[in-house]
């Protein structure tokens, strides 16, 4: 059976969904529908090797055999919780140490939106109540806040560091969401072929079509999963009530100007340590930061929740 000779390893709510549904219409790409997590959890890496080929065994004679999974980015000195599990220190070193030749996608997004945005997800998902106040869950001089990461997954430069210093800088492509994506979907699956060597004139069906966008359950559903999360028969069974008895929808939230701000602060160094190890900026992230309260992933076209 076959390994990955590609990932897609990040980042989370980033546009890594789009480009994974993309690239699995291309007749030289095989990728399976789920994300595997073998690098990064602990009870999947306990399975063994073996366990991840299998995942990969109905790959024919692609030329490329791939995965996705955003949370592969995620570099943490210690193991952490999750919302999946428990996240292992050093996932770099272990995808290394067994495909020493991939070739990594990274598709990074404002760090400030992509916060935002993952929030309202485990919001919606109950992975956190759904009555929590916004700027609590965001209040990133909190330390106690960084549920799941939330604020970590944003430190761009000190987990793309990690993979320089273990792959060469020609195996790792990085794409910015706002700039590349969102504005020039057909163009960056263009970049992404000409990075995998396969035909790049493959006309790709869901360039302009958004993916994981944001899902408007109902509130007594998020209770459900977040104060019975094992209870899956009681979560479908309040699912199909009445919305007049599990309750209006649970609404995207954006925090105050006041946590917007210091959510900049917070990841103004980082950011500029990014732009200085890729050699670019990402001029957008700017603009958001000026717009404030006022930009949604709304009017971002095609924008991918995850």
């Amino acid at each position: 059976m076959p390994l990955p000779n590609a990932l897609i390893i990040g980042a989370q709510k980033s546009g890594s969904s789009w480009l994974a549904k993309n690239l699995s219409q291309h007749p030289d790409v095989f990728m399976p529908d789920s994300e595997i997590h073998f690098f990064n959890l602990e009870s999947n890496y306990k399975k063994g090797l073996p366990w991840y080929q299998a995942q990969f065994e109905q790959a024919y004679q692609e030329k490329i055999v791939a995965e996705k999974t955003p949370n592969y980015l995620w570099i943490t000195p210690h193991k952490v919780k999750s919302r999946f599990g428990n996240h292992l220190p050093a996932v770099q070193k272990r995808l290394h140490d067994t495909l020493p030749e991939a070739k990594l996608i990274v598709v990074l997004r404002n760090p400030v939106e992509r916060a935002i945005s993952a929030v309202n997800h485990y919001r919606t998902r109950g992975q956190i109540s759904p009555f929590t106040d916004i700027d609590r869950l965001l209040d990133c001089q909190n330390p106690g806040a960084d549920t799941f990461g939330v604020f970590g997954m944003g430190r761009y430069y000190q987990h793309l560091k990690a993979y320089y210093d273990c792959y060469e800088q020609d195996r790792i492509l990085v794409i910015n969401f706002e700039e590349e994506i969102a504005a020039h979907p057909e163009i960056s699956l263009r970049k992404v072929c000409n990075f995998l060597d396969i035909d790049r004139s493959y006309p790709f069906e869901n360039r302009d079509k958004r993916q994981n966008s944001f899902d408007f359950v109902r509130t007594g559903t998020a209770l459900a999963h977040h104060w019975l999360p094992k209870q899956r028969l009681i979560h479908r069974t309040v699912a199909k009530l009445p919305a007049k008895i599990i309750g209006a929808r649970v609404a995207k939230r954006r925090p105050s100007d006041r946590i917007l701000q210091a959510l900049y602060r917070y990841y103004q160094a980082d950011n500029q340590q990014l732009f200085t190890l890729l050699g670019r900026r990402f001029e957008s992230w700017g603009k958001m930061e000026i717009a404030s309260n006022r930009i949604s992933d709304s009017i971002i076209p095609n924008a991918s929740m995850h």
